[in-house]
């Protein structure tokens, strides 16, 4: 099962991510679930990587780990498109697949 746990601040911005484990859905590299959850999160990484007035760390070996550590208060409204991007994303992914991810928001 993946295991994601993504914490919000305050604003509703994505502060953190955390992804863990494989579906199970089908063999590595068939696995449609662990595909979707790995092309959301590059895209999250990408993402954050054109914007210049961002400062993340990214972990990424056997699991995940993405840290917004600060940000100019001018992208606001850009990092919220992206964490609800995400989110939809995600919970879409968890909606069809509840029996290979769990899903957790916080917030902090």
């Amino acid at each position: 099962m993946i295991e994601i746990k993504l914490v919000l601040n305050s604003n509703g911005i994505l502060k953190n991510i955390f992804v863990t484990g494989h579906s199970g859905f089908a063999k590595i590299g068939k696995d449609i679930v662990c595909a979707g959850v790995s092309t959301l999160i590059q895209t999250l990484n990408l993402t954050l990587k054109l914007i210049p007035d961002v400062e993340f760390k990214c972990i990424s070996k056997k699991d995940y780990y993405l840290e917004i550590l600060k940000f100019d208060e001018s992208i606001i409204g850009e990092l919220r498109g992206i964490t609800v991007f995400l989110i939809t994303g995600l919970d879409a992914i968890f909606l069809k697949y509840k029996n290979n991810l769990k899903f957790e928001i916080s917030r902090s």
